[in-house]
């Protein structure tokens, strides 16, 4: 039973396990969201392997070594479908469908704003709990105003304390409105505390 509940969208991750290899195979996740990025020009698996494995959020990648495309996904495998093609295309599919969550760091208080680290200025956090699908909570993260990326979110949340005190959760709900193809999180942890007040900064705090 916790007195305080975090809630972090898009907790990266490290790997842990050896690479899963699948030849002559192509991988389509079943949300085109999961796509994290497209490279061209990379010649060889080891470069296409590095890049994803220096991306936190990356599980799985398709590399070919005849046109040179990796191409990364933010999605195991039970997340789409592996498909076979043919062996002139020299294709494979590599996953680390049991890299593991990590969390546990220390968080910062974001501020109204454009800038990273920031939130739109008319949709802080509080609107979350004001039961109305019209107004919106939106935290900058890694981006800004004009930039967005799949991995805006990362790292970004926040906590509440209920006002009843200690609680335990059985279960969350989500509302969307418009926007919700472009910001709903894709990954998030729930976590929580029986700290207070300064000490809900740290990730020691929190379970």
């Amino acid at each position: 039973m916790f007195s305080s509940i975090i809630l972090i969208f898009l907790i990266p991750s490290v790997m842990t396990t050896p690479i899963n290899l699948y030849r002559n195979a192509y991988f389509s996740p079943f949300d085109s969201r999961y796509l994290l990025s497209n490279l061209s020009s990379i010649n060889s698996t080891n470069s296409c392997l590095c890049q994803c494995s220096s991306d936190p959020l990356c599980s799985t990648l398709i590399y070919s070594s005849k046109t040179q495309f990796c191409i990364l996904f933010f999605a195991n495998l039970n997340q789409g479908q592996l498909k076979l093609v043919t062996t002139n295309t020299d294709t494979n599919v590599y996953s680390f469908n049991n890299r593991s969550s990590t969390t546990g760091g220390n968080s910062l208080a974001a501020y109204s704003g454009y800038q990273p680290g920031s939130y739109w200025p008319t949709q802080p956090a509080v609107n979350i709990f004001d039961g109305n699908l019209t107004t919106e909570f939106t935290s900058h993260g890694v981006c800004n105003i004009s930039l967005y990326l799949s991995r805006c979110g990362q790292n970004t949340g926040f906590y509440f304390t209920p006002q009843s005190g200690s609680m335990i959760l059985a279960g969350f709900r989500l509302g969307t409105n418009i926007h919700s193809s472009l910001r709903d999180p894709l990954l998030m942890t729930i976590e929580g505390s029986n700290s207070s007040g300064s000490s809900l900064t740290s990730g020691s705090s929190w379970t």
